[in-house]
């Protein structure tokens, strides 16, 4: 029999750890599934700016290197000028002990956005902890400080950038170089300006001349002052003294040193601190009225960093006016850098508006830097302003511009691809093959593709009928002012009307095709006026306005009275049909002739009767027997009532009924009557139903 074998308890508690393990690694996490999910909302929606951030949270909550990667770069490609998620993923590679990795995250940070004060901070922070035990630490930092300067020092708001460089010079006793830094800094305008000026001269009153001054400057100050302010002074300007220093050396072994060093005097300290602080005086006070010619723009830039929520009219005012107050500024070198350093700060805060980069493409192309131009452009529509179809349109006229249509297009074919549905897109491919043909054979040239294009997009019948025909209007023009083909022109417009009867400017533009050259056709002009008239789907103002434009036409324009005597019929006849018959050239008041006022008061009195005293008089006057009844003027009584009876009463002494029992002839039987032509006889000439006016009683004279 074989032996049994017995188990340790220990033996047997490693084993259930193990088994408990193995479960609990085969459970799904939840967060998995969770953040399954949130990538793809943000692959269906990309431009979500809150689910982008409620998926960076959880993988930070997951704390997976491969999660995390993918999705903070996935996210800093979309959004670069969010810095802080620079930070956050640099930090996160720093927690997994991926040292190197985080710099090459800072890195690309400060590339995607070098105006970021505080990520140039948090950079050299953690540069600082990292090579805080290597040789060539102080020499690293120096070269990164240096390269923060140049990227964020023109920023009005870069002073913690500056004052960390100060700082570091002078805690590695490297005071020259600190005094170089301020130099740079009174050249700058900053918003803590004036602190620096403080910082400046304390650090100027406790140092020697000889350590913070280079030599060139300490010797040439040393000989004004001894040809000026110390002439007169007998005996040295210092004293030399001997002192231990520690060093350094290349094994990083510490050696202690005998060192010499001047201690000045006190006149001559004090006569070389004035004099170092007065020759910077003059630009710290430039720098300064610089300064406040920008502080009102300054003041109210609210936002100077990115966020996807708009930013309020006056924001953007703010800033248009600010851009344009630094272009107008005299033209130099120092102005150019304001003015590019301050669009940059611009689209920071306003990476969403495709304005600004236009305005900045376009102000780069007009100074001559193309390739930075073209770089601006670039970016906007890959990157920022991606759904916006203006900054693609700018894009492809600036590499048109540039003698390369190519490229033109097919920035715009790879902006439909991502954002399908755009008329202007369209529009601007086929004026670039236009642009292409006419450039190569003037006006022999083949358009017949052009045409092509656009009778397809004209017959789409997946698009709107105002689609079709505003592509119908384009193909019209073309075949006039292109083909100088007026028949062709005519046919596409007759074709758009068929299928969009209700466009006027399908109308307008007929139109215009007949009416814009000096060699018109009255009938083919005259015959366009009718089809808009006579349409059943205009409404009654928009035809009524066509016909005003038929009347006005044959009265300037037109060879035959008699035309023009039926147009004014129709005309007025669709007047009757309006609700409010409009002013127009038969109605209204008179033309003013120029004379005097009085006169025309005088006439105006006369024409419209007795005024209200003279009635009131005749009132008074009227005999008694006929009861006191006031007269009829112009067959109006007194204050607009009605004539009483003047027929005398039953009972008068001479009064016969039967004599009254006709009414008195009509006076204007006796006149000729004209030719009359009634509105309902007019409305088969106008198209309109009848009896459309509801009377049928209306007529015009002809």
């Amino acid at each position: 029999m074989g032996r049994s074998r017995s188990r340790s308890p220990s033996r047997e508690r490693r084993t259930r750890r193990r088994s408990r393990s193995r479960s609990k690694s085969s459970s799904p996490d939840p967060r998995i599934r969770d953040y399954k999910d949130l990538q793809r909302d943000v692959k269906e929606d990309p431009y979500s700016f809150e689910t982008w951030t409620r998926l960076l949270a959880l993988v930070e909550d997951i704390d997976e290197i491969k999660y995390a990667r993918e999705s903070f770069e996935a996210f800093l490609k979309r959004y670069p000028y969010c810095y802080g998620y620079w930070r956050k993923y640099a930090d996160f590679e720093r927690r997994h002990r991926n040292f190197d990795r985080a710099v090459l995250v800072f890195e690309k940070g400060v590339s995607e956005i070098p105006l970021s004060v505080d990520l140039w901070i948090s950079y050299v922070d953690y540069l600082k902890s990292l090579a805080s035990n290597k040789r060539d630490a102080v020499k690293k930092l120096r070269h990164l400080f240096m390269r923060a300067a140049q990227g964020c020092g023109s920023d009005f708001r870069s002073d913690p950038i500056w004052t960390r460089f100060i700082d570091f010079e002078i805690e590695h006793v490297e005071y020259q170089r600190a005094m170089a830094v301020y130099d740079l800094i009174f050249t700058t305008p900053t918003i803590g300006f004036a602190e620096h000026w403080t910082r400046f001269t304390d650090f100027i009153n406790s140092r020697e001349p000889d350590e913070i001054l280079t030599s060139e400057e300490y010797q040439d100050i040393t000989k004004e002052l001894l040809r000026d302010r110390l002439k007169n002074h007998e005996g040295p300007l210092y004293n030399i003294e001997e002192y231990q220093k520690q060093i350094v050396d290349d094994d990083e072994n510490i050696d202690t040193v005998v060192q010499k060093r001047k201690r000045h005097v006190d006149i001559a300290l004090t006569a070389f601190r004035e004099t170092i602080l007065e020759r910077r005086r003059k630009t710290y006070q430039n720098n300064e009225r610089e300064i406040n010619k920008r502080w009102a723009f300054e003041g109210a830039i609210k936002r100077p960093y990115f966020h996807t929520k708009p930013l309020d009219r006056e924001q953007l005012r703010n800033w248009h006016n600010y851009i344009d107050f630094e272009i107008a500024q005299p033209d130099s070198k120092a102005s150019k850098k304001r003015i590019e350093v301050l669009f940059e700060r611009c689209l920071i805060a306003c990476a969403l508006y495709e304005e600004m980069w236009i305005k900045y493409g376009a102000y780069l192309d007009s100074n001559g830097e193309t390739s930075l131009a073209k770089k601006i452009f670039k970016k906007a529509v890959e990157v920022h302003c991606s759904r916006k179809p203006a900054v693609a349109l700018a894009y492809s006229a600036f590499e048109e511009k540039h003698g390369d249509p190519e490229t033109a297009d097919r920035i715009l074919v790879d902006f439909q691809r991502r954002n399908p549905g755009y008329a202007a897109i369209e529009n601007r491919r086929i004026a670039i093959s236009r642009r292409r043909i006419q450039r190569s054979k003037a006006d022999k040239g083949d358009y017949s593709e052009i045409v092509s294009k656009y009778e397809r997009l004209m017959n789409d019948l997946e698009a709107p009928k105002r689609l079709g025909s505003f592509y119908a209007l384009k193909l019209a023009r073309l075949h006039l002012k292109v083909r100088h083909d007026r028949k062709s022109a005519d046919k596409t417009l007759r074709e758009a009307i068929n299928r969009d009867r209700s466009n006027t400017k399908l109308y307008l533009a007929l139109i215009d095709v007949h009416n814009s050259s000096s060699h018109f056709k009255e009938a083919d002009i005259l015959d366009a006026f009718d089809l808009a008239i006579k349409s059943r789907d205009l409404t009654l103002e928009e035809r009524y306005s066509f016909s005003q434009r038929k009347v006005d036409f044959l009265e300037e324009l037109g060879m035959d009275p008699s035309k023009l005597n039926e147009a004014i019929a129709i005309h007025l006849a669709l007047e009757t049909q309006m609700p409010v018959p409009p002013s127009s050239m038969y109605h209204g008041k008179r033309i003013y002739t120029g004379k005097d006022e009085e006169v025309d008061r005088k006439r105006t009195r006369h024409h419209d009767g007795p005024s209200l005293s003279e009635r009131a008089s005749a009132l008074n006057n009227f005999p008694a027997n006929l009861g006191g009844m006031p007269p009829v003027v112009n067959g109006i009584g007194p204050y607009g009532a009605p004539p009483p009876n003047v027929y005398p009463p039953s009972g008068y002494a001479g009064f016969n009924p039967a004599q009254f029992a006709q009414p008195p002839p009509n006076m204007m039987a006796y006149r000729a009557q004209p030719n009359v032509m009634s509105a309902e006889q007019l409305k088969p000439l106008l198209g309109l139903p009848s009896g459309a006016n509801g009377s049928g009683q209306s007529s015009v004279m002809l």
